[in-house]
């Protein structure tokens, strides 16, 4: 785990485990970065890293108010990835 974000698998688990009454409604953000692979071949992991943090921060922010609650994306991006929103 590079960015210290969970993979498709951890989540498909998550939801398994959550997927209860008491726990509805159940919200998921899931994203495919353009570029990672050829960032990850040419520059290396780490710098995919960096490119996957920059890209998730971006899409948050662009994002917040319209698509979900400012609130939780604040959260993700300071809490997550370690970002001032």
């Amino acid at each position: 785990m590079l960015t210290g974000l969970y993979n498709r698998r951890y989540y498909a688990e998550e939801l398994c485990r959550l997927d209860t009454q008491r726990n509805y409604p159940i919200s998921l953000i899931m994203a495919d970065i353009n570029g990672l692979k050829l960032t990850n071949d040419t520059f290396g992991h780490t710098a995919g890293e960096a490119f996957s943090r920059e890209k998730a921060a971006e899409e948050i922010k662009r994002f917040a108010g319209y698509q979900f609650d400012p609130e939780i994306a604040k959260v993700f991006v300071e809490k997550v990835l370690g970002e001032k929103w």
